[in-house]
């Protein structure tokens, strides 16, 4: 990820696409508010946030886990991100 970063934040916001989490969701969630917050370069942040896979049985939504909706929404409301 450093790497990622440092190779093209300089030049470009970076999108973290279809990002998600199986178990842990929320605890999780705010390691990646951490991260973002210290990561000037990460311009958006989007969740995969599905419950029907043809192939597998976890369920992504974050409504599924209030613990996570709570912290994915406090990411998206801190300053990081007020444009």
């Amino acid at each position: 990820e450093a790497q990622l970063v440092k190779a093209y934040g300089g030049r470009k916001p970076i999108i973290l696409s279809e990002t998600a989490a199986v178990q842990g969701r929320a605890a999780w969630i705010r390691q990646l508010s951490s991260w973002v917050k210290s990561t000037p370069a990460v311009g958006a942040v989007v969740w995969f946030d599905t419950d029907v896979q043809h192939d597998s049985d976890h369920n992504f939504r974050l409504d599924a886990e209030p613990d996570a909706l709570a912290a994915y929404r406090a990411m998206a409301r801190s300053a990081r991100f007020a444009g």
